[in-house]
Parts: C-alpha cells; sequence; structure tokens
C-alpha cells in the first residue's frame, strides 16, 4: 500500500471548468502531480476553494486564496473527507497549506511526511521533478 498524496492548488488556472488534475497549469502544480502520480496510491489537492478534491473532480476557475479562509475549520474539513486512513500522508504543499493539517492529521493517528518542508518553491519544484523521477524508474519486484 502506498502513500496518499496530497497537493496545493495554485492560482494559475484555466479560463473554463476541467477536471482538478487538468486545472492549474503552473509549474509547480505540474511537479505536484507528476510526484503524486509516481509515489501514491491516490492524490488529492488541498484546494482554498473546496477543500479535498479528487484529481478527476471538474472544477470552476475561482480566485481563493488559503488566506481568504478560516485555516482551522478548512483543516478540519479536509481532515474530515480525508479520514480514516491507514497508510501515510505525504504532502508537497507549502506550509499556509501543510501547517493548518498536521496537526489535525496527527492527532488522528496518521503519519505525516513532508519531503519538502522548508524548500523554496524553484528548490521544491526541482526536489519534486527528481523524486519523480527516481520512483518512475525504479522497478518493482519480480
Amino acid at each position: 500500500m502506498s502513500d496518499i498524496v496530497l497537493v496545493q492548488c495554485v492560482s494559475k488556472k484555466q479560463q473554463t471548468p476541467a477536471p482538478a488534475r487538468e486545472l492549474y497549469t503552473s509549474r509547480l502544480f505540474q511537479a505536484q502531480r507528476r510526484y503524486a502520480e509516481a509515489v501514491g496510491d491516490n492524490w488529492y489537492i488541498l484546494s482554498a476553494e473546496h477543500g479535498l478534491v479528487s484529481p478527476y473532480t471538474q472544477v470552476t476557475p475561482y480566485d481563493t486564496h488559503i488566506s481568504d479562509v478560516d485555516a482551522e475549520i478548512w483543516a478540519d474539513m479536509v481532515v474530515s473527507e480525508l479520514c480514516p486512513v491507514s497508510q501515510p500522508v505525504r504532502i508537497t504543499a507549502g506550509a499556509t497549506y501543510a501547517d493548518p493539517l498536521v496537526p489535525e492529521l496527527e492527532a488522528r493517528g496518521v503519519e505525516v511526511i513532508e519531503p519538502f518542508r522548508g524548500e523554496k518553491i524553484g528548490t521544491r519544484i526541482q526536489s519534486m521533478i527528481a523524486a519523480s523521477r527516481k520512483a518512475e524508474n525504479t522497478e518493482l519486484p519480480g
């Protein structure tokens, strides 16, 4: 069983409704998506507007930023939608998204992994690309 991966939404979006995995168009989101698909069983998008979003959910473009919402209420909504889970949760999102979630998840006994915590965006993108390549090139034991 692989981890669940949580990636953050970004402000750069298509102008028309699209599946969430295609709505967000920034380099950061593309790196997060590639990493999530390479290392996780399931992945979800942390949306400031919608909470926890499946990559296949049709989403209309929006302009809500995480600083526009009550972080505690938002985190409780996201964790309630996600839990219960038995596998670790990897968070690629930055601190503004991760910080409200981590204590809520850990309080429910979920192992949280933040492999890129503290990295600036450019470094985080490069780290995610490198980790994705490594995961994609790893052969499964036969």
